[in-house]
């Protein structure tokens, strides 16, 4: 994506999109890095040959990591977060230390899809392995590396590998003690918007990229969409990244790390400027998806939301948080779940989006309710970025359901955000707050209000759903 600033208006391009998925060998998944590299400077290319840009920067999803050694090669190929080596490692780590000591450690009950389990599966059932690492750097890290042969660990994308004191924004050195990892390999983490340098004479001259700077801008994905969130400083708000999974969060000024159950699910991550979200991660429009290629990949998003909007709302309700949605037998997954708890079962296209969308729409505002009693806030707007934007019914249901405003857009959010924290590192914007302001005046939104029509009990669901510990245990 290319930014185009023109001091008062943000526009924004897309120059190249490309396929992104996991390989397997030996039984193990890995992500392909030299193919996203080659589509990097693919895009780099395409770029350079429309127009002349003063700066560069990568951002993408967390959790993944490369280890360097002291040459700079990769000293193994680069194993993904959905690999069974996670679940392993979390099993190693929830044997030597329980969630409460963790949360109040690093600010989250237990490791997801992040770093740590990885880390410590591989360390610990193959000894001496990390003795030949030098650093461990974050993926958009290392492609800024790789761009400007400048090692850096920015803030918000090193938060993802839950090994960090929200207190300090530095690596804590008691859980990697208890993970048995060498502290050596971690650098102490910088706020987002360091310039790293001019781009390697190499690639500017493969690349014809001149005199560009390569800037550490919010390397995590959901970090800079929240940056690129159009509000003004004044606003009591909070937001929804919804994509394949829903990242709720809201930008804090102090982390919440207290015992007991009423935080279990809840994680921090850094936002720009070293402060932090709290967030809670919910599977989002991947089950969409999914029911779309059992439906036949010839529909469209469009003709799915269609066949959904003629069919009742509210008729059968599923949890989507729970991992059972993500299988191989989607419809009969959610037709069994609908049968054992006595709803109508859903059988047709439109039954099963309907019961899709609205099971989103509630469980988003079950933690957004939840969310308002961990923090004191009462949101007067919920604002949805990404993907989720195009989704009406999903999104009147949210409103629907919550009561309150939602605005939808921009859906290139991350891109946006990724842009701003740019141009604050370049001095053409003062401050975040001016950069929402110029996302505002750079891009559409639309505001959903209440119709007044929702029969839910939100509490009930909150209760039923999300206030019994056993409920995450199945996680």
């Amino acid at each position: 994506m290319a930014g185009d600033f023109d001091g008062s208006r943000l526009a924004m391009t897309e120059l190249s999109r490309f396929p992104n998925t996991q390989e397997e060998m030996g039984g193990t998944r890995y992500w392909n890095v030299m193919r996203m590299w080659q589509e990097l400077k693919l895009g780099i290319r395409k770029a350079t040959s429309q127009s002349k840009f003063d700066s560069i920067s990568t951002d993408c999803w967390g959790a993944d990591f490369v280890v360097l050694r002291k040459d700079g090669q990769l000293l193994q190929n680069v194993i993904g977060y959905r690999d069974e080596i996670r679940i392993k490692g979390h099993e190693e780590v929830n044997a030597i230390i329980k969630p409460d000591e963790l949360n109040q450690k690093v600010g989250v009950h237990y490791f997801s899809s992040s770093a740590a389990p990885i880390l410590r599966y591989v360390n610990n059932n193959f000894p001496g392995f990390l003795d030949y690492a030098d650093v461990l750097l974050n993926l958009p890290d290392y492609f800024n590396y790789l761009l400007s042969g400048e090692k850096c660990s920015e803030f918000t994308i090193a938060s993802t590998n839950q090994l960090m004191d929200p207190r300090t924004n530095q690596y804590h050195p008691e859980v990697l003690k208890i993970l048995g990892l060498p502290g050596k390999i971690f650098l102490p983490p910088e706020l987002s918007g360091r310039i790293l340098g001019k781009i390697r004479p190499a690639l500017e001259k493969e690349l014809g990229f001149e005199n560009a700077k390569v800037i550490a801008t919010c390397g995590h994905d959901s970090a800079a969409a929240l940056a690129a969130v159009p509000v003004i400083d004044d606003e009591d708000w909070m937001c929804i990244s919804s994509g394949s999974w829903s990242v709720i969060m809201s930008e804090i000024d102090k982390p919440y790390l207290y015992p007991g159950n009423r935080y279990y699910g809840f994680f921090h991550e850094g936002a720009y400027g070293g402060n932090y979200r709290i967030c809670y991660n919910l599977i989002g429009l991947y089950i969409i998806q999914e029911l779309r290629r059992v439906l036949g990949s010839g529909l469209s998003y469009d003709e799915i939301d269609s066949m959904a909007v003629k069919e009742k709302p509210y008729r059968s309700i599923m949890i989507p948080q729970n991992y059972q949605w993500v299988t191989k037998n989607l419809t009969g997954t959610i037709q069994d779940y609908c049968r054992n708890t006595g709803q109508p079962v859903p059988e047709t296209g439109g039954e099963l989006a309907r019961c899709i969308y609205d099971s989103i729409a509630l469980n988003s505002a079950v933690i957004i309710k939840k969310m308002e009693n961990l923090t004191g806030k009462n949101f007067k707007r919920i604002h949805v970025v990404g993907g989720g934007t195009m989704s009406t019914i999903m999104l009147q249901g949210i409103a629907d359901i919550t009561g309150k405003e939602v605005v939808s857009g921009p859906k290139e959010a991350t891109a946006i955000g990724n842009i701003v924290v740019q141009l604050i590192a370049l001095g053409e914007l003062s401050d975040l707050n001016e950069g929402r302001r110029l996302v505002k005046e750079s891009f559409n939104t639309r505001s959903y209000f209440p119709s007044g029509s929702c029969p839910l009990d939100i509490d009930y669901y909150t209760r039923e759903m999300y206030d019994k510990t056993e409920f995450f245990e199945k996680r």
